[in-house]
C-alpha cells in the first residue's frame, strides 16, 4: 500500500435573504500511512549502515593489502 486517499464531505450553510441553502464540498487528501513512513525510515537507516559497513570493510581490506 503506497498511500491512503481520504475523501471527506463538508456541508456549509449559506444564508440568503429569504432562505438558507446548503453547499456540499468534497475534500480529497492523500496520506502516506505512518507504518509505511516508519518502514521507509528504517530501510533508509539500514541502507546507510550497510554503506558504512562496506566502507569500513573496504578500508580494512586496503590496510591489509598495504601491510603485506
Amino acid at each position: 500500500m503506497q498511500s491512503v486517499t481520504i475523501v471527506s464531505e463538508t456541508i456549509e450553510a449559506v444564508h440568503y435573504p429569504s432562505h438558507i441553502g446548503y453547499v456540499s464540498q468534497l475534500k480529497v487528501t492523500s496520506e502516506i500511512p505512518k507504518s509505511l513512513i516508519q518502514q521507509r525510515r528504517y530501510n533508509k537507516e539500514q541502507c546507510i549502515l550497510r554503506k558504512l559497513d562496506s566502507i569500513i570493510i573496504r578500508k580494512m581490506f586496503c590496510i591489509n593489502i598495504q601491510m603485506k
